[in-house]
């Protein structure tokens, strides 16, 4: 909630809350008010929250699973592991055909509700994770940039694509996607397409919460894409009838370019960050991602 140029926000997951406010008076008071309904124990400055660890300075928040990611790899038994760079072997494709099964799959069901990764060898990606334990994410100003990318046709048992996006604030990364298209398309440009439209539908989400915070986000987000024949069909009309079956998606995005909420830019491939997300990497492009 807001009034004048105070604001006031209140995070509650079950029984843990965080209360940000610009105003130290508003956010104290409302303490003292829920404390009055029922027993508080209050821990500021905030330091830890659902696993995340939260350092404060004059240059912005920081967010780190660190201690989250040690606990992990001391249960699973890889704290000893050797640290790579590379969540996934380059050259495998998994399939449910060909692969054998698992021996505990409750042990693999509970590392990927650990990690949430999309098609990782879970082995392998818990030495990766003690690579990046100290890896923080750090928010300041207002910027949103977007990354997109498609791997067509990728999964052997579907040939369905993967789509995957990474949303920055400024530097801060702050939602990502990793996920088979529920098509399938003997069209990359469709595929391409229907990656922009599903990850532009996540941006005007995140620029409503944003506005919903009493933070106006002024400039166009920029949406890199290394495509070039989608950023092409979201400018041509006339390439627009010829594919009709996209046509959907064409409005979605033409919309938000034309009311000046959405720049499309074109990027090189090997800079797209979202790359990480739709494919397995050779370790130098991992490795040049990660610090971002």
């Amino acid at each position: 909630m807001s009034t004048n140029d105070a604001f006031l926000a209140i995070l509650i997951y079950v029984d843990d809350i965080i209360i940000a406010s610009n105003n130290t008076s508003d956010a104290n008071t409302y303490k003292r008010y829920l404390d009055s309904k029922f027993k508080l124990k209050d821990l500021c400055p905030l330091r830890f929250f659902l696993g995340l660890k939260v350092g404060q300075s004059t240059n912005g928040i920081s967010v780190s699973q660190r201690p989250f990611t040690l606990q992990l790899l001391t249960n699973t038994g890889y704290i000893g592991a050797k640290a790579i760079s590379t969540p996934m072997e380059p050259n495998i494709r998994l399939s449910k055909d060909t692969d054998p099964l698992l021996a505990d799959p409750t042990f693999c069901r509970s590392l990927i509700g650990h990690t949430w990764p999309r098609s990782l060898l879970l082995q392998q990606l818990s030495p990766q994770l003690k690579a990046y334990a100290k890896t923080s994410l750090v928010a300041n100003d207002v910027q949103l940039k977007v990354f997109f990318d498609v791997d067509w046709g990728t999964c052997p048992d579907t040939r369905r694509s993967v789509t995957g996006y990474c949303i920055f604030l400024r530097q801060s990364l702050i939602s990502w996607k990793s996920k088979k298209q529920n098509i399938i398309s003997r069209s990359s440009v469709e595929v391409e397409y229907h990656a922009m439209a599903n990850t532009t539908w996540e941006l005007i989400w995140l620029l409503d919460l944003l506005k919903d915070f009493g933070i106006q986000h002024m400039a166009p987000a920029l949406m890199f894409c290394d495509y070039k024949a989608a950023i092409h069909l979201s400018k041509n009309t006339i390439f627009h009838e010829r594919t009709k079956h996209v046509d959907i998606d064409c409005h979605i995005v033409r919309e938000r370019v034309q009311r000046g909420q959405l720049k499309l830019l074109h990027i090189n491939t090997k800079h797209n960050l979202a790359n990480l997300l739709t494919k397995p990497l050779f370790s130098p492009n991992s490795r040049s991602y990660s610090p971002r």
